[in-house]
Order: C-alpha cells, then sequence, then structure tokens
C-alpha cells in the first residue's frame, strides 16, 4: 500500500520551494532597482536633451539679435558718412550745432552697437561650448544606457 511521499520527501520540497521563493523575491527586488534606476537615467537624459533644446533656441535668438545690431551699425555708420558729406554745406551755427550733436549721437550708438555685438559674440561662443559638452554628455550617457 501507497500511501504517497514521505514527511521527509515533503518536506524537502517545502523548503526548496522556500528557497525557490526567496530567490524569486530577491530577483524582484533587483528588477524593481533597476527599472528605477532606468527611469533615473531616462529622465536624466531627457532633462539634458531639454535644456540642450533651449541652448539650441538661445543661439537662434541670439544670431537674430546680432545680425539686427550688426544692420543697425550698418545704418548708423552710413548715416555717418553721409553726414560727413554734408558738413561743407553748412553754414548757421544753428545747422552746424545740430550736425555736431547728430553725429556724436550716431557715433554713441556705433560704440554701443559694437558693444552690444562683441557681448551677443561672447554670449554665443559660451553658449555653444556649452552646448558642444552637453551633446558630448548625451552621447556618453546614451551609450552606457545602452549597456
Amino acid at each position: 500500500m501507497d500511501v504517497g511521499p514521505s514527511v521527509q520527501d515533503t518536506l524537502a520540497l517545502v523548503y526548496r520551494l522556500q528557497t525557490i521563493d526567496s530567490e524569486l523575491a530577491h530577483i524582484t527586488q533587483e528588477l524593481e532597482a533597476s527599472r528605477d534606476a532606468l527611469r533615473k537615467k531616462e529622465e536624466s537624459l531627457e532633462g539634458l536633451v531639454s535644456l540642450m533644446e533651449t541652448e539650441k533656441s538661445e543661439l537662434l535668438r541670439l544670431a537674430r539679435d546680432r545680425r539686427d545690431r550688426e544692420d543697425e551699425l550698418r545704418t548708423n555708420e552710413h548715416i555717418i558718412s553721409e553726414n560727413k558729406k554734408k558738413n561743407k554745406e553748412l553754414k548757421h551755427s544753428r545747422e552746424i550745432q545740430a550736425f555736431l550733436a547728430e553725429m556724436e549721437f550716431r557715433r554713441d550708438e556705433v560704440e554701443r552697437l559694437q558693444d552690444e555685438i562683441l557681448r551677443i559674440m561672447e554670449t554665443q561662443e559660451t553658449l555653444d561650448k556649452a552646448l558642444k559638452d552637453r551633446e558630448k554628455d548625451l552621447a556618453e550617457k546614451r551609450d552606457e544606457l545602452e549597456t
């Protein structure tokens, strides 16, 4: 008369089942930790990409501003050269004073625009360097994420 497995066999199977259950719980914890780490890295990459897009937009805006300032500069330089030609035609002291005031204003404006263009160029340079560094960092993080 066969009654089935012995108590000792049943206990061995229960012990084996508990071991497997414990290993499964450990693997599940590791898997969740890996998913969390992966999610954080992906969020970090998304933040970096977003920052890079913002910096690219800023570079485009700075390029437009620079072109506008350069156009203003050329306009003022053209006005100065035209006014120099008219200088010889001035006869009255009021005309001369108005001419001198206009010339001083235009020279100040040229100087201001030149300073502003230089500031924009420096900002562009700094931002461009930062963007290149971020692109390198992004490539490294993507490689790290893929491995």
